[in-house]
């Protein structure tokens, strides 16, 4: 971990490229919530000088995920060449934080999800990246069906912050999966019947714009679903 800790750049650079991501590439799949990376996940991986030593410490899954916004920041920068070395570089950072922890969390289906935003974007996977990307969307959702995202999380009284997320990653796992699978000729890992998962809510005006697309997502897949 400390030899992936030190491949962090600085914190003006990774507010940047984390800032590059959330305004260039999150328009479409809203896989994490720019509140949520800006106040739980940016202060794990830069702690404030005075931060105790009771806090605690960023874990593999989270670090994977930094470096996936990081690597996709700079993949949509629209200041910089276009799929620069940069993003490349934090692509595989986030490869080896994923690898020190191969047990599943709603941070790895996250994380796996960046992945495929990538694999779908970058000039070097232009031909293959969906079939790359389809093996790991399928562990993903196992992953997810593991950890039961595919059940309503209010079902057993999660808190309620908790059950939002859950709600809203599994929602867009669903989406990405399923669009795939229409676009590949493929079926879902999952049938419609098996899921009892509700659609997120919007608490926030930020909730508000991104649910606006993701939404739409959401309709298409739920047609798609039928025909996959």
């Amino acid at each position: 971990m400390d030899l992936l800790l030190a491949q962090l750049p600085s914190r003006e650079q990774a507010w940047a490229l984390s800032d590059s991501y959330f305004r260039n590439g999150s328009w479409m799949y809203c896989v994490i919530k720019r509140r949520t990376f800006d106040n739980d996940f940016f202060p794990l991986a830069f702690p404030s000088v005075g931060a105790g030593a009771g806090r605690p410490a960023i874990t593999p899954h989270q670090l994977a995920l930094f470096f996936m916004v990081l690597c996709l920041g700079a993949l949509f920068d629209l200041n910089s060449a276009p799929y620069n070395q940069l993003s490349k570089r934090y692509y595989a950072l986030a490869k080896a934080a994923l690898a020190l922890d191969s047990a599943g969390s709603v941070v790895h289906v996250q994380t796996i999800m960046l992945m495929g935003t990538l694999l779908l974007n970058e000039h070097s996977h232009a031909t293959r990246g969906g079939e790359e990307f389809w093996p790991l969307l399928g562990l993903a959702m196992k992953h997810a069906v593991a950890l039961g995202l595919h059940r309503d999380g209010q079902n057993w009284n999660l808190p309620k912050e908790e059950v939002d997320e859950r709600r809203r990653v599994f929602f867009e796992l669903d989406v990405y999966e399923t669009l795939q699978a229409l676009c590949l000729g493929r079926p879902r890992s999952l049938a419609s019947h098996a899921i009892d998962t509700k659609a997120p809510g919007s608490n926030s005006e930020e909730d508000m714009k991104s649910e606006s697309i993701c939404a739409s997502s959401r309709g298409i897949a739920l047609l798609a679903g039928r025909l996959a």
